[in-house]
């Protein structure tokens, strides 16, 4: 369903004048099929951008399947559901901080892991070590304390990678959302929900109209 509507719409660009208009863009998440629909039907060039809620969800749930994976040695951390929200919160204000930088973006997300672990060479100004090594804290980290364990560590910086990748960043660095087309969406099944048949009466229109409306 999603990919024949976004396909049309994409096909029936509003004209203004003789000036051919065209959609230079789609947004959405990663693991939908829409965009390959939308370059095998569509005549002109789309580019895909990344929805970043969509993009923070599926970087979490990676660390969720590399804690479900892997075994902790002793000695080292634990990547417990506080670290994995304190990586998915500063990979967010990676992606917020750097919006149309790729370069910018790609040196945020590779500091992400180091600074966790107590690495500070390549830090910058954001960094409160740099402003005073000697009363420095991770707030966000369990116990207030550096990560530990060096197999850990590159575990970590196994899944970071992946988002390093240049296609990768050019997707997600626009900082793009398609959060308003959820929200109609979730409005739309509110009024007019699927399991349920209001096709056969007016009451379907109606649920449209009152859904659309927030949006007109």
């Amino acid at each position: 369903m999603e990919p024949e509507s976004a396909v049309e719409m994409f096909k029936r660009v509003p004209v203004q004048g003789d000036t051919p208009r065209k959609y230079a863009v789609f947004i959405g998440d990663d693991d939908c099929p829409t965009i390959s629909r939308i370059r095998e039907e569509v005549s002109y060039q789309v580019e895909k951008w990344s929805d970043t809620v969509h993009t923070k969800l599926t970087f979490v749930n990676h660390l969720y399947k590399l804690k479900s994976e892997r075994s902790f040695l002793r000695g080292e951390s634990v990547l417990s559901n506080n670290v994995t929200e304190c990586f998915g919160k500063c990979f967010s204000y990676a992606i917020a901080q750097n919006a149309g930088n790729v370069d910018g973006l790609k040196e945020s997300i590779e500091l992400i892991v180091p600074h966790a672990f107590g690495i500070h060479e390549n830090c910058k100004e954001w960094c409160a070590y740099k402003k005073d090594s000697a009363t420095y804290k991770p707030k966000d980290l369990p116990y207030g304390k550096d990560l530990t364990g060096e197999k850990l560590r590159k575990a970590l910086e196994e899944v970071f990678e992946v988002y390093t990748n240049e296609n990768v960043l050019k997707k997600i660095a626009q900082n793009a959302s398609s959060q308003r087309n959820e929200s109609l969406n979730s409005t739309t099944g509110s009024k007019n929900p699927k399991i349920r048949l209001y096709g056969g009466s007016g009451s379907a229109a109606s649920g449209m109209c009152c859904s659309t409306k927030k949006f007109g």
